[in-house]
């Protein structure tokens, strides 16, 4: 606990305390280098893995966001053990306690708010890969005395990445405000849709709904809120009454067209939803690091490093899956030659399957170690992964037990960076695809067929990394290991689900902009669908995770 003239940072002079509860305080600071500035210090009180990641998933998600009805996050740390996230103050009252001191507000009052409430909503589903907040409610909605509403707490918000697992704890649910759905661990964009509808019903008739598994089972009903309020509009009831439809396909399909219905706008037809959608933990470390890496330029190298070796091929000419070691570790060859690249029958960002031709090049052998990487930040060339963590394990990197694991907790720029000291680059995305599939269009590395043995995977049960090479048995056909599980892997392009559509036959490198980038090959808390050597994701670049690493190639 912190009391009041503390300083933290040499920067954040705490003023007093805002509120706290079982994840965390809030206190009012001043920045005494900006003036001061009034901000909101966020301290974490406990310590367990699971609320260290959200703790450190909320700093990123607010790292990336710029939004009028949003806070921004202005700096991250770790000080005595304690982490501590920096924000805009939001002065004003939470929508909770303005129901709860006056009552039900009157649609004239209440319509604005939501509005701009719904606006941000909109801007956070809209980011790539989505962001759910899954905890929009009228306590986390904070109206300033300008009367601007301001969307707050993102301690439990998900990026969404098609086909993957989600894990929903306790402080996931909220009763009344929490969809069927998320019960069973599932969401997606319509999961917020039923909260800003709960919330909206909460603010009108002063009741909050009864809870979604109540009504599921039959043992509560929802009163419409023109029962309780006749005033209301009958637009307004009918769109609240949508938005709160058990089945996800039967209410607003975004926060779009709910915003567009209480405009009187005519809403496009529902969206057909192809395959079930669900949220991955974003589990990133000290964002301090992070809000560094997002000012960084894309680059590769230090300047006046010179590797000890470089994946120049040897004078004779290199065999198919011919091995040699190339800077901090083992290549195999790939030969050049075209092969089937995507998939006609499987995720939509896959399609069409089409020939494309690459020259020869190298692709290590193996992910990435702890052990390399931490050469690479010795060298002055890397900076170190944003956590000591791994999903299970307290100390991971720069432990001597899990030096042969691959690394994780890295970005993008990371992996490209390590890649250009080692004397490598990272693989396109085509050039991943090959190593991992061949020229026969099989599925997975080892053949069509899944099969959990070959693979660190979320069917396996390992529930962690494990050590590189562990799955020999999962090699592909040039003899590289663990393209299918274990972690995602980054690749050189930036991620379109559109560009296969025209994409080139000769050696594609993906579009020209774009803010995300591709992942590749699945994890250890995945299943199936990632593992398949076609199955792409895309991720913002600064974003580290518990599941992601990399492996580096070498024009042959």
């Amino acid at each position: 606990m912190l009391f009041p003239d503390a300083i933290l940072q040499a920067r954040y002079q705490i003023v007093r305390e805002l509120g706290n509860g079982g994840m965390g305080r809030v206190y009012l600071a001043r920045d005494t280098r900006l003036g001061d500035r009034l901000v909101a210090v966020k301290e974490n009180t406990t310590s367990s893995a699971d609320a260290i990641a959200q703790f450190e998933t909320e700093a990123v998600l607010l790292a990336m966001l710029n939004h009028p009805n949003l806070p921004r996050v202005s700096d991250h740390f770790v000080e005595t053990h304690s982490q501590y996230l920096v924000m805009d103050y939001i002065e004003g009252e939470d929508l909770d306690a303005t129901v709860k001191r006056a009552g039900a507000l009157t649609e004239t009052a209440a319509l604005p708010w939501m509005m701009q409430v719904l606006g941000a909503v909109e801007y956070l589903h809209g980011q790539r890969p989505p962001i759910i907040h899954r905890d929009i409610k009228p306590g986390n909605i904070k109206v300033t005395p300008g009367g601007k509403a301001v969307l707050v707490d993102f301690g439990i918000a998900k990026l969404q990445i098609e086909g993957t697992a989600t894990m929903v704890g306790a402080r996931g649910i909220t009763p009344g405000y929490t969809p069927p759905e998320q019960y069973d661990q599932h969401t997606d964009e319509r999961s917020d849709v039923y909260a800003l509808g709960a919330t909206f019903y909460t603010l009108l008739t002063g009741q909050i709904p009864p809870a979604s598994t109540l009504r599921t089972s039959g043992r509560a009903s929802l009163a419409p809120p023109r029962q309780l309020r006749p005033a209301l509009s009958s637009r307004v009831g009918a769109v609240i009454m949508r938005a709160l439809e058990l089945d996800a396909r039967q209410r607003w399909q975004s926060a779009r067209d709910m915003r567009l219905a209480l405009q009187g706008q005519a809403v496009p037809a529902p969206v057909k939803w192809a395959r079930t959608n669900r949220i991955i933990w974003a589990s990133v470390a000290s964002a301090v690091v992070l809000i560094a890496l997002i000012a960084l330029s894309a680059g590769g190298g230090v300047p006046g490093y010179v590797p000890a070796a470089t994946p120049s091929p040897a004078p004779s000419a290199p065999r198919l899956g011919e091995e040699r070691v190339f800077g901090s570790g083992a290549m195999v060859y790939v030969p050049a030659g075209d092969f089937k690249m995507g998939s006609n029958t499987n995720w939509n960002d896959e399609k069409p399957q089409h020939r494309v031709a690459l020259d020869g090049y190298w692709i290590d052998k193996t992910e990435v170690t702890n052990a390399q990487y931490a050469k690479c930040v010795t060298a002055g060339a890397c900076s170190a992964p944003v956590s000591l963590l791994s999903y299970t394990r307290p100390h991971y990197y720069l432990n001597a037990q899990y030096s042969n694991y691959p690394v994780i907790y890295v970005s993008w720029n990371d992996a490209q960076n390590f890649c250009g000291w080692d004397g490598k680059r990272l693989p396109t995305e085509a050039e991943w695809e090959k190593a991992a599939r061949g020229t026969d269009g099989r599925v997975y590395p080892w053949g069509n067929e899944f099969e959990k043995s070959r693979l660190n995977s979320i069917d396996g049960g390992a529930g962690d990394t494990t050590t590189i090479g562990s799955y020999p048995q999962g090699a592909s056909p040039y003899g590289a290991l663990d393209m299918a599980g274990n972690v995602w892997e980054w690749v050189a392009d930036r991620y379109s689900d559109t560009y296969y559509q025209n994409a080139p036959t000769l050696d594609p490198k993906g579009p020209d902009s774009g803010s995300s980038r591709v992942l590749r090959g699945g994890s250890y808390d995945f299943g199936a669908a990632s593992a398949r050597a076609s199955g792409r994701i895309g991720s913002k670049g600064p974003l580290m995770y518990n599941y992601v690493g990399f492996r580096c190639a070498g024009s042959g």
